[in-house]
């Protein structure tokens, strides 16, 4: 039976330099202890606030406390320079604090941690700060320093609840990331203070992203040096981003990041840089992530303001403003984010010759992405950013009445666009991009049977819209978007249990509450039995916690149903496309990962790498799946995708590039070691030419000639993707070209 203990007095675990010499049979050990306190199948609190010198300290240590399948409160504990040691083979080596529940029998854990008094540092010098699988967290006013990666959350399912509030977190990889939690009832972080020196602020990271984890990260401060983003979301459904601060120092890379995420909240968050001579900064950047809200956010001397990759349709940009950019938006040419409705977005004080860019020069491409703005708003104001010739078309003054404005009753504001041409131009199998044109296209009509799946009144009495949904029941898309559903329901407990494990909780808590309480209740009530009521109380838990065990395992037979209806459709697919054979194939793992909570991922190692190392706009949003789930086991892969997606020919621009009006050719395109200008003016005039790389940094600056083939070498650029600025009497002009080798 459990157990309710509290260890109130000081106590110091502290590996010393050295072990005293081993004694004939003496069990084995590394360098270190294995672990300060392990407990098992245990509630109770470690630590007291009754006296400030009562302070237990855990030093030196492979780990501070381990506690599984427990229920235990750690307040007033300090712990200093927990390190893996390699020679323990455990889950828990190198985290200060470490809950763990056991799956497998629906038993979860129960962490708190609470910070040591006069708000000093309680965990310094860590590899992980708390590290819990399987249990609810709560961690309130915790301050770390010099850590590793603060707060690891990881399987925070079957409605358990995770909380981090108002903590400080000094580290190097992570300050809290969040893994595999599909099926939470509440992962929240708010108010808490996050610095990095290298590494990234928040991660959230499913390999599900049908599967709901109700993630909501509110007002938290993240400070970035030399980092590689402040908040991220992988294969993530319906994450709640708000009022959210990010600084980014040095080579701080991207702020706000959502890849292969869908129906994104992400609102009146403000991203800074400190230096503009970091023109690698971008503030958000979406990669094959729909029906996002983007409002009333400012992104203020970042490189980039906005960046949208692939499909990103049902895209709500709304009060945004983006100031003293480099370019405030950017959509890449196989980009695509529907059409936005006079939806107030400021562009303010941009550093380029344009304000925004868009590389997908496909007439679906500009129309599809088309920005629907205020009559009479002019080229150059703050609405209607100066735009390069190509994109004409792409901003079209249509509507009469005043542009969005964030405010009080902003979120009540936020409606869907109206992308009926974007539908229309998808079912007809109109080409979307120049390039890509089978992968994206097949992304796309994928988008548009779902979007008919859940609005059936778009298709009466429409035959365009009904040929094409009754076409795509038999074609892999949409058997693709069927297996998604039955994965959404898998990963989400519905109404019949949930009330039963709400009110399953509020009694465990209740009695929680009483044991915590018996001391002073007793003083008041001389003569009561203590033990015997905390034996009670105790063993009303016991019996709750087999309850809820029940429910969690009825539960899972459900769940196992739907998962084996989604892998009977998924065995029936046979895709063309590589984005949709690498989903089967994903598909496929993904029920071995969950069957096998997650323990045979070494064993899938070598299929997961081939599709994480695709460019995502070819492989589609296996890609970004296969990639969460190896950021399980190894947080150092790094993707190239510049370099990946320009092998496809991603970003690639045409032949030859020629503006009729300044009669002006650059070619060839994409081009290897050097590249040919030539522009038809007077003989005795030249003309000036900056090159820039992706980064807005000048790599080629120089006075050409007129009316001849200036030959530029570029056989030391990098491959990838370069601007070419043109400055002429006329006017100046833009280009982009590929080096491809």
């Amino acid at each position: 039976m459990n157990k309710f203990y509290e260890i109130c007095s000081t106590a110091v675990c502290n590996n010393s330099a050295n072990f005293k010499p081993d004694y004939t049979g003496q069990n084995p050990h590394g360098s270190k202890s294995q672990c300060g306190i392990l407990l098992n199948d245990w509630i109770g609190v470690i630590g007291t606030y009754q006296h400030d010198f009562w302070l237990n300290k855990f030093i030196n240590l492979n780990s501070g406390i381990a506690a599984e399948r427990s229920n235990i409160t750690v307040k007033n504990c300090y712990f200093n320079n927990i390190q893996k040691d390699s020679y323990y083979s455990k889950t828990f080596g190198g985290a200060a604090i470490f809950s763990k529940g056991d799956m497998s029998n629906a038993k979860a854990g129960s962490l708190t941690v609470q910070p040591v008094m006069n708000n000093n540092i309680t965990m310094n010098n860590c590899l992980r700060g708390v590290y819990s699988i399987y249990s609810s967290l709560s961690i309130i006013n915790v301050r770390m320093d010099s850590m590793n990666t603060g707060i690891n959350i990881t399987q925070c399912k079957d409605y358990l609840k995770s909380e981090m509030l108002n903590n400080e977190i000094k580290a190097r990889k992570y300050g809290i990331t969040m893994n595999i939690n599909a099926g939470a009832a509440k992962i929240y972080a708010e108010g808490n203070r996050i610095y990095m020196q290298g590494g990234a602020g928040m991660l959230l990271n499913e390999t599900n992203k049908n599967g709901r984890a109700n993630y909501t990260i509110n007002n938290n401060f993240i400070y970035l040096y030399n980092s590689n983003f402040g908040i991220r979301t992988v294969n993530v459904y319906k994450p709640v981003i708000t009022h959210n601060y990010i600084e980014q120092n040095g080579t701080s890379l991207l702020g706000i990041v959502a890849q292969n995420s869908d129906s994104t909240i992400v609102k009146c968050n403000q991203i800074r840089t400190s230096d503009i001579t970091n023109t690698g900064s971008i503030g958000m950047y979406y990669s094959l992530s729909k029906q996002g809200i983007i409002a009333c956010n400012s992104m203020d001397s970042t490189g980039r303001a906005l960046y949208f990759g692939g499909l990103c349709a049902g895209t709500q940009l709304k009060g945004n403003t983006m100031r003293n950019n480099m370019l405030g938006l950017y959509i890449n040419n196989v980009g695509l984010i529907g059409v936005q409705n006079n939806n107030g977005n400021k562009f303010i004080n941009y550093r380029d010759t344009v304000g925004a860019y868009n590389a997908n020069l496909s007439t679906g491409g500009l129309l599809g992405s088309a920005f629907l703005i205020k009559n009479g708003t002019v080229m150059g104001s703050i609405y209607y950013p100066v735009l390069a010739q190509q994109n004409n078309g792409w901003f079209q003054p249509f509507l009469n009445n005043n542009p969005f404005q964030c405010g009080a009753t902003c979120y009540d504001m936020l409606v869907e666009p109206n992308n009926e041409m974007l539908y229309r131009i998808i079912a007809g199998d109109s080409v979307l991009t120049e390039e890509f044109i089978p992968e994206s296209q097949s992304m796309a009509r994928q988008y548009l049977f779902e979007v008919l799946s859940n609005n059936p009144d778009l298709m009466k009495g429409d035959t365009l819209f009904e040929n094409f949904y009754n076409l795509m029941l038999e074609e892999a898309e949409g058997q693709l978007k069927e297996v998604e559903r039955r994965f959404e329901n898998y990963g989400k407990m519905d109404s019949t249990f949930i009330p039963m494990l709400q009110n399953v909780d509020s009694l465990i808590r209740n009695y929680e509450m009483l044991i915590r309480e018996i001391d002073s209740i007793c003083k008041a009530n001389k003569g009561w039995n203590c033990d015997s009521l905390r034996e009670a109380y105790n063993s009303q838990i016991e019996n709750l916690s087999v309850v809820k065990q029940n429910i969690i395992i009825q539960y899972k037979a459900v769940q196992t149903g739907e998962k084996l209806e989604a892998e009977l459709k998924n065995n029936i697919i046979s895709g063309e496309e590589q984005n949709e054979t690498n989903s089967k194939l994903m598909n496929e793992m993904f029920s071995q990962l969950e069957e096998n909570n997650y323990k045979n991922i070494n064993e899938l190692y070598a299929q997961l790498l081939s599709l994480a190392e695709q460019c995502p706009y070819y492989g589609g949003e296996a890609v970004y799946r296969a990639r969460a789930v190896l950021e399980l086991v190894n947080d150092s892969l790094v993707y190239n995708d510049d370099a990946n997606c320009l092998l496809y020919g991603i970003y690639r621009q045409g032949q030859t590039t020629i503006n009729n009006d300044l009669n002006i050719v650059v070619k060839p395109n994409p081009a290897n070691e050097y590249v040919f200008i030539k522009v038809l003016c007077n003989d005795d005039v030249k003309f000036k030419t900056q090159i820039f790389n992706v980064y807005g940094q000048i790599i080629y600056e120089g006075n050409l000639n007129c009316n001849k083939e200036n030959k530029i070498i570029t056989k030391e650029f990098k491959q990838g993707v370069y601007t070419i600025l043109i400055k002429t009497l006329q006017g100046n002009k833009t280009y982009k070209i590929a080096i491809i080798r």
